[in-house]
């Protein structure tokens, strides 16, 4: 009996035990988990977001930094013949996770410029480093400020705001996917040694559709009648890139006019030795549009006869008016323009818009 309790006692001592009853309140952890889970998930997404738009942000400002000059960022870009500029308070919230002062303004910045559709105008933001100075000079890299991806360049013309920089450009070849803009800040337009580094905004224009037909379709003349005034076009031929000022336009179109039973009736053509150009009204102007519809005349701009060198009287060449046109827009995608002529009939008191289609000469023969 001793033998069997003490076997007994060996048996409920060293053998097999039932587990020990569970203390206390039950474990929370998985149920923490299941919260904390879905919240950092939730806080790395939030995160991430931020700075992914952030990111996006700082690309769409393309913001530029010369530490000892200035830095600089594209503000936005205006299309057609307003180019006026409101600039919002969110630039502010990149730009001053730079360490930058941007400035506050709620007004409009009203573009000096009048354009037409092919306008554009480059909005630039910027703040100084120079000390004591807080305007500065904004001038292009060289004489053009534009660059477009056919290989053509552009001179952009400059519209000075406080804190803020407008380069207009009274048109481009529409056929182009994007443009360059190259510029630099110095204190003073006189010490170009002072200047800041080169600082290029990449602009992505929007897509042109071409309205004029195919140019296999097209002569290098035109000619219509209508009640009793015949009107002819011919010998078109566009200039070479020019570096002038705003109202001379970025090239010359140059073009022979056939005119019999009717007088030019345009307020933008200089006719000053066939009528008096205050008698004709405000509607009446003549246009030359091209491949993608827009006017390359400016609304500034005038069409005037070509003169003799010698004699300074109008040029003729068989029978024709010789006309050269400052036109802003046209490139190499310019293969024909469309001239929209009004015209006044000598037994009539009304003009008609003569619509003439004519292809491009590429010699230099006037």
């Amino acid at each position: 009996m001793e033998n069997d309790n003490e076997v007994s006692a060996e048996g409920t001592s060293g053998g097999l035990q039932a587990p020990p009853a569970a203390y206390g309140p039950p474990s929370r952890v998985p149920a923490l988990l299941k919260v904390l889970v879905p919240s950092m998930s939730l806080a790395v997404v939030i995160l991430g977001t931020i700075v992914l738009v952030e990111t996006i942000q700082r690309r769409k400002l393309q913001i530029q930094n010369d530490p000892h000059v200035a830095a600089s960022w594209l503000v936005g870009v205006r299309y057609g013949s307003d180019c006026s500029f409101v600039p919002h308070d969110g630039l502010a919230t990149i730009v001053t996770r730079l360490g930058l002062r941007i400035p506050r303004i709620g007004r409009e910045l009203s573009s000096r410029y009048n354009g037409v559709n092919g306008s554009m105008e480059v909005w630039l933001g910027y703040v100084s480093h120079v000390a004591n100075q807080s305007k500065l000079q904004c001038a292009p890299v060289g004489q053009m400020a534009f660059f477009d991806n056919l290989g053509q360049s552009y001179r952009g013309f400059l519209d000075l705001h406080k804190g803020y920089t407008g380069l207009f450009l009274p048109g481009y070849d529409h056929a182009a996917k994007t443009l360059t803009c190259v510029v630099h800040w110095l204190p003073n337009i006189n010490e170009p040694s002072s200047a800041s580094k080169p600082m290029r905004f990449f602009i992505k224009l929007p897509k042109a559709r071409r309205v004029l037909p195919l140019l296999t379709s097209v002569g290098y003349s035109a000619i219509d009648n209508q009640h009793g005034v015949t009107v002819g076009i011919s010998h078109v031929r566009l200039s070479e890139a020019l570096n002038g000022g705003y109202s001379h336009g970025q090239r010359e179109l140059t073009f022979h006019l056939h005119l019999a039973g009717g007088v030019v009736w345009a307020r933008n053509m200089n006719m000053d030795d066939v009528v008096d150009n205050s008698e004709i009204g405000p509607p009446n102007s003549a246009g030359i549009v091209d491949p993608y519809g827009m006017n390359l005349v400016l609304p500034h701009t005038f069409i005037s006869r070509m003169r003799s060198f010698l004699t300074g009287a109008p040029f003729s060449v068989n029978h024709a008016s010789v006309w050269v046109a400052p036109v802003s827009g046209a490139g190499v995608s310019t293969d024909m323009v469309q001239f929209n002529l009004p015209v006044k009939p000598a037994n009539a008191s009304s003009p008609i818009v003569f619509h003439l289609l004519v292809r491009l000469r590429q010699d230099l023969v006037v």
